[in-house]
């Protein structure tokens, strides 16, 4: 998974390469590279819900977030919207608007809007696209 997180107006936020069981971010704003295991804690400096990467990639791909034991109960109701918990932690799946899907994030001390859209890209991306280094002058971080 490669995600380059934007903030309002455009502004860049973080970047994002999770491969296997290792996610890697770039924070921009902070200078501070971080390297963690790819668990609910992951995203932490990110996203103040925590969401495991593989939740994630299965909220961004469409994919059931209540399979294989997740741990999340999902209600689909109301398709293509749908609501999943787990703890006290809440993930919707709100009504697209202009070709966006929007997401919300919610837990009892947080509350985070998604609105994802895709980046069309003339050819496939290679392997090295799931790579992220540490850029220079920024602090380096290992979660273990």
């Amino acid at each position: 998974m490669r995600i380059e997180a934007l903030g309002p107006f455009g502004v860049h936020v973080a970047s994002i390469a999770s491969r296997a069981n290792t996610v890697l971010i770039s924070l921009t704003r902070e200078k501070k590279f971080i390297k963690s295991p790819a668990d609910r804690n992951a995203l932490g400096r990110i996203a103040p819900v925590r969401v495991a990467p593989s939740d994630l990639l299965a909220i961004l791909f469409d994919r059931p977030l209540d399979a294989d034991n997740s741990g999340w109960k999902c209600s689909h109701e109301q398709a293509p919207q749908w609501a999943c918990q787990t703890g006290t932690a809440t993930v919707q799946r709100q009504s697209d608007e202009d070709g966006r899907r929007r997401f919300q994030f919610m837990a009892p001390d947080a509350r985070m809007d998604l609105v994802v859209t895709e980046a069309k890209a003339e050819t496939p991306p290679g392997d090295s696209a799931y790579d992220l280094a540490a850029p220079a002058g920024f602090k380096v971080e290992e979660r273990k």
